[in-house]
């Protein structure tokens, strides 16, 4: 669960009253040309369904990793416009300001215990077989949507990140087929939960390295009867977590679980170091791709092309890289389209 917030409404308040007021940049209109190009990429990458390569990363050209961010608001745009860019200062030095700076592109989840920001963020693997369209008919946006916030907007990164090491920690901490409930996690978001709502005699850690998908399976399906089924909706936020060694693992999971009970059927990748990097960081290693907005959600409002084009005119203008703009559809995943990303 991503409990980082982009809107940041109470922050940038101060924020709008220490800068002077700002129109939001405006940057050239986006070029058809980049969204195009990047469409056919992605769509081909989503579609792509390779494993682990010989030396154990996972593939640049499978899957697509996407974060879901609130807003724009329009407010916190104008704030973060009126910033003077440091694009060499690290996402930590901004998140740990008073009040912290909620940069689209920098994001963190909270130590359950001490509420500081402990330099995990949660983000989504999306891969054509890795959906499960249609086992929850009780819950149609199953696939990115959530009906209960306004994330209509995203980030698309490089699966290149998922194979790097910073400061002896790999960038993919763990991996959960389910909303893990990360911000409730220790382990920066891959340890035992601490969840007040659950009863933490079942909360589970990291998996056995002998991790089997029947075992995996067996011990899911007593998740979901714990107390007469009365923990059933936190099975995915109880579960243990993989790591990246078993991402073939987690594929099998994610493709044989049961989401009619689970209150979260999103999957979730944490990802570690995210402090550590600074704008320019991302921008060199070409880590962030794109920015989508989403569409085709039955029980959300969806994005619009001008917002998610004012999150890349921000990122444009403290790192000097244009990044496509592209459409995420729901409803062409939730249908098992193979066309997910457009440029309409």
């Amino acid at each position: 669960m991503d409990v980082r917030s982009y809107s940041g409404v109470a922050a940038f308040c101060l924020l709008v009253s220490i800068f002077p007021a700002a129109t939001i940049a405006k940057g050239p209109a986006p070029s058809l040309g980049l969204c195009q190009n990047a469409v056919a990429a992605f769509n081909q990458q989503f579609n792509t369904t390779n494993g682990l390569d010989k030396n154990g990363d996972l593939p640049l050209d499978s899957g697509i990793i996407v974060h879901t961010i609130h807003g724009p608001d329009k407010a916190t745009l104008i704030a973060l416009n009126a910033l003077p860019v440091d694009a060499n200062n690290t996402c930590g030095a901004y998140l740990n300001m008073t009040p912290p700076v909620f940069l689209p592109w920098c994001g963190s989840n909270k130590d359950p215990r001490t509420q500081q920001w402990d330099d995990s963020s949660s983000w989504t693997y999306i891969r054509s077989d890795t959906l499960i369209n249609g086992r929850n008919a009780q819950r149609a946006d199953e696939v990115v949507c959530s009906n209960t916030d306004n994330k209509n907007y995203g980030l698309i990164f490089s699966n290149a990140y998922m194979n790097v090491s910073t400061n002896k920690l790999p960038n993919l901490g763990c991996m959960y087929p389910l909303d893990g409930d990360t911000g409730n996690r220790t382990q920066m978001g891959c340890g035992i939960s601490q969840n007040p709502y659950i009863d933490r005699t079942y909360a589970q850690g990291a998996c056995p390295s002998s991790e089997t998908l029947k075992q995996y399976g067996a011990d899911f399906g007593q998740l979901l009867n714990v107390d007469n089924g009365q923990e059933a909706s936190y099975a995915g936020s109880l579960i243990c977590s993989l790591s990246k060694p078993q991402f073939d693992l987690w594929i099998g999971a994610r493709q044989t679980i049961d989401l009619s009970f689970t209150a979260w059927p999103v999957n979730e990748f944490v990802l570690f170091n995210w402090e550590t990097y600074s704008t320019n960081d991302l921008a060199n290693n070409k880590y962030l791709v794109g920015i989508y907005y989403l569409s085709g959600c039955s029980k959300a409002s969806g994005g619009t092309r001008a917002d998610a084009q004012a999150i890349a005119d921000l990122y444009a203008k403290w790192s000097g890289v244009d990044l496509p703009v592209v459409n995420l559809s729901n409803q062409d995943m939730r249908v098992g389209g193979n066309t997910p990303f457009s440029c309409n």
